[in-house]
């Protein structure tokens, strides 16, 4: 069992009381949303609890963590353990794949991006949704990091563009950008619309791409 299975499955119950009527959630919600509509059948890739899937109607859910995946099935997802890196699915068979919040947890970037994209139907849709390294949220986040925090401590943060560097170089091509997170975290959190292109200060990053 890896450091991060380990440290989810201790916290899986807080973790996803967290999500219960957050407004930086919902903001975050709001931002995937207005990518487009969810192709069927989609996948979201380390699923968690299922908040995310549940909330934009994902229907397969993928997580290595027993204890999330419990939750996330009473959600209604359908759920599936295994590992970002090696995806338990035929080729082609997802019209759009989903890694929100899980990027900076996994130990193979490279090798999840090109398993998402044998997974996907040709044109099929890719969609990261990051915290943005270079932002206020995203400094806050490497503080809970080097002060050991018991998840963040095990995270990897990206800006955007290392990302879109990332999934371009594994045969996507990027799409559009939407930004949320706004507020600085010190300020009390409010629900913030979304924001069609890549801003620099937002805290919460999604980058849409295609399969090419």
């Amino acid at each position: 069992m890896s450091r991060v299975v380990q440290a989810f499955s201790k916290v899986a119950e807080e973790y996803d009381r967290w999500y219960e009527g957050n407004p930086l959630f919902l903001s975050e919600v709001e931002a995937v949303k207005s990518i487009g509509p969810v192709l069927y059948p989609s996948l979201e890739v380390g699923v968690g609890t299922g908040r995310f899937a549940a909330a934009l109607g994902i229907d397969f859910g993928l997580d290595p963590t027993l204890s999330m995946l419990s939750l996330a099935y009473q959600k209604g997802v359908k759920v599936v353990c295994g590992t970002a890196e090696a995806l338990p699915f035929k080729s082609q068979v997802f019209r759009g794949v989903y890694f929100l919040f899980t990027f900076c947890f996994l130990e193979d970037q490279k090798k999840a991006l090109e398993e998402a994209r044998r997974v996907l139907s040709p044109q099929g849709l890719l969609i990261l949704g990051l915290i943005n390294r270079d932002s206020p949220w995203g400094a806050f986040y490497l503080r809970k990091r080097e002060e050991g925090h018991p998840l963040y401590s095990l995270a990897w943060f990206l800006t955007p563009e290392e990302a879109r560097d990332l999934a371009e170089e594994r045969g996507f091509v990027f799409e559009e950008a939407v930004s949320t997170l706004f507020r600085s975290p010190e300020e009390p959190p409010q629900e913030e619309p979304p924001r069609k292109g890549l801003w620099p200060e937002a805290g919460f990053i999604v980058l849409s791409f295609r399969r090419s």
